[in-house]
């Protein structure tokens, strides 16, 4: 694909690859446009652009120009089939090659006889497009489609035959739905202008009324002259191939190869059809220059000096609304400093213009359109804004909001965004633009020239990206840190409850069991009284017969009465003894009991809170790496 073929598009570029994207909420788009604007190149840009996205897809365009039955166009959309995953591309050229087989035999069984069973030859077709690429790529019917998204491309829809209309939308497509395959289909139209009757029942047969309608826009003079460059002339003059040319780049590049390859002469005359149709002709009554004015004024139903910006110079727009204004009996002055030009004053104007300049006049009706879309989006001009600094994100949540704008406008940007739900989606607290409602704002941005307001904004974005990933990161690996020691811990507590519950078990069995404890030996103090007459006879002899006795008989017998008052006393008791004398057993048993069930509680209940934890830390983490994969800018 030529560099050349895409200059200009790539906000159409931008809503097929976000919308069609494995996220992306669109069904089908339509690009409508005059031949050689480009909807050809940019049906296959588009493939390009999403075959290299990493998302497996499967494309289908079939070539209907030779088509002109059912039996032709099922083989063309067989032909037509490509993807973007080498697993699948064996499988599509095996499906291919059976339905093309499988064609040739019911198109010479349908030379032999007029009718073929009950159904309908393009009932038939239907159902073996479906059975031999299923045949041949199992995997898609799979529940989820193994993650495949089909697109279909049907280019120059104006020019189908009706047969090959009649069988898409009345057979291929509904069998396509029984199927379960319309899920995961988008579709892509181009066509010249809006389709209506069998072709607009093709689109609806296909997406339904979720198709965003896109005309491609004539090339403004920098594009032209951008192109130009690329084929290698130097200092091309962008006004002058603009105005040979229309803006039309088929027009343009049949101009160019032309051309001498020197470059393009600024100041080479026009032929006598270009001279004539940019002799500027006037309204009754009113200059050239007052034409002009009026011609500005005419593709909007409401003006300001702002939206005249559109089709001239700031200055231009600012003479051409005062001069509308002061002139009394031209336009109906509005509140906001607003004007609306007559009906029959915009009409002569819009009509002429269209005689004098087509081109222009087609250019300055898809800005007209793109301006409504933007205002009919957004009515209130007070928050429109918003959605122009917003559209500089890929993704966005509060905290970048208030980050950059601050408290107050982060805020009501955010109450903008809760206030829009159709324009905006939330995946976990992060923002992004629905595709369709992106387009609209970023052709919107285009037109008034704001892109060049976004580079400092984008520079602000992505530095706050990288501190919130490496704040994430961090965060991620402190939650890591934390789960291990709540791990370690709970391994520690499990150990605790299994010692506790051991010692439950054998102090239950031990009770429940008397018979299996080993004697038990009580120790305790009684009176010997043999020892204790001992001990007072020997003091009273000693006394008696001190003069024989020394003093150290009476403290032998003093010892001896009080080994004899204390004398120690050992009593075994047997198993059954112990049994039948459990009574202070069993209460001290019981209160063990109740102190280890007092610990194994507080023990699981410490697990438990330990376990809830684990889990508010896995969902953190979880969240973590969901917001690391919603960047703020498309680079991030």
């Amino acid at each position: 694909m030529e560099k050349n073929a895409i200059v200009g598009r790539k906000a159409e570029l931008d809503g097929i690859r976000n919308g069609l994207s494995a996220g992306g909420s669109a069904k089908g788009f339509l690009f409508t446009g005059k031949a050689g604007i480009g909807k050809s190149a940019l049906l296959q840009e588009s493939w390009r652009e999403i075959s290299q996205a990493g998302h497996p897809y499967i494309w289908i365009a079939p070539n209907f120009s030779t088509a002109f039955d059912e039996i032709q166009a099922a083989t063309s959309l067989a032909r037509g089939i490509d993807t973007s995953s080498a697993d699948l591309r064996q499988g599509l050229s095996s499906f291919a090659r059976a339905f093309g087989r499988k064609a040739f035999e019911l198109e010479r069984e349908l030379t032999k006889s007029e009718t073929i069973g009950d159904s309908s030859i393009g009932e038939i077709l239907s159902e073996q497009w479906l059975a031999n690429l299923f045949e041949a790529l199992p995997q898609i019917q799979e529940k989820g489609g193994n993650g495949v998204t089909i697109v279909l491309a049907i280019d120059d829809l104006e020019k189908l035959p009706t047969k090959v209309i009649n069988w898409l939308a009345n057979d291929f497509f509904p069998k396509w739905n029984d199927a379960g395959m319309a899920e995961r289909t988008r579709c892509i139209f181009a066509a010249e202008a809006n389709p209506a009757d069998e072709a607009e029942h093709l689109i609806q047969s296909a997406c339904g009324n979720r198709v965003i309608k896109l005309k491609l826009r004539p090339l403004r003079s920098a594009e032209c002259a951008e192109i130009a460059s690329l084929l290698g002339s130097t200092a091309p003059d962008g006004e002058n191939l603009r105005t040979l040319s229309g803006g039309n780049p088929g027009r343009l590049l049949q101009i160019l190869k032309n051309a001498p390859t020197t470059g393009m002469n600024s100041d080479a005359p026009m032929n006598a059809n270009e001279e004539q149709k940019a002799s500027l002709s006037s309204l009754d009554g009113f200059s050239p220059e007052e034409t002009e004015y009026l011609f500005r004024a005419a593709y909007l139903p409401v003006v300001s000096k702002d939206s005249l910006g559109l089709f001239c110079n700031p200055r231009e727009a600012s003479l051409s609304f005062n001069w509308i204004k002061n002139a009394g009996n031209l336009a109906e002055i509005l509140p906001g400093n607003a004007l609306a030009l007559l009906q029959d004053v915009r009409d002569q104007a819009l009509s002429l213009h269209a005689r004098l300049r087509p081109e222009e006049s087609a250019e300055w009706s898809s800005r007209a359109e793109s301006h409504l879309a933007f205002e009919e989006l957004f009515p209130n001009p007070r928050s429109r804004w918003i959605p122009i600094r917003l559209s500089s994100f890929q993704c966005f949540d509060t905290k970048v909001l208030t980050k950059l704008f601050g408290d107050d406008e982060g805020v009501s940007m955010i109450e903008f965004v809760g206030q829009n739900p159709e324009v905006f989606e939330d995946h976990l607290g992060f923002y992004k633009f629905r595709p369709e409602a992106l387009g609209i704002v970023s052709r919107y941005k285009t037109l008034s020239s704001r892109e060049e307001e976004d580079e400092s904004l984008l520079a602000l974005i992505t530095e706050t990206w990288v501190q919130r990933k490496s704040e994430s990161e961090s965060k991620r690996n402190d939650l890591e840190a934390e789960r291990e020691n709540i791990h370690s811990e709970l391994t520690g507590i499990d150990k605790k409850i299994d010692t506790l519950n051991g010692l439950k078990e054998n102090l239950l069995h031990s009770f429940l069991n008397p018979g299996s404890r080993k004697p038990r030996r009580n120790i305790s103090l009684s009176v010997a009284p043999a020892l204790v007459i001992l001990g007072l006879t020997t003091i009273g002899v000693s006394l008696a017969f001190r003069d024989f006795l020394g003093p150290y008989h009476a403290a032998a017998g003093i010892a001896l009465a009080l080994f004899g008052f204390f004398w120690p006393s050992t009593k075994w008791q047997s198993q059954h003894q112990i049994a039948e004398s459990g009574g202070m057993d069993r209460f001290a048993i019981e209160t063990q009991q109740r102190m280890l069930g007092h610990k194994l509680m507080g023990l699981n209940t410490r697990k438990g809170r330990l376990r809830i934890s684990i889990g508010e830390i896995d969902e953190g983490i979880e969240h973590l790496d969901l917001s690391l994969q919603q960047p703020y800018i498309s680079n991030g």
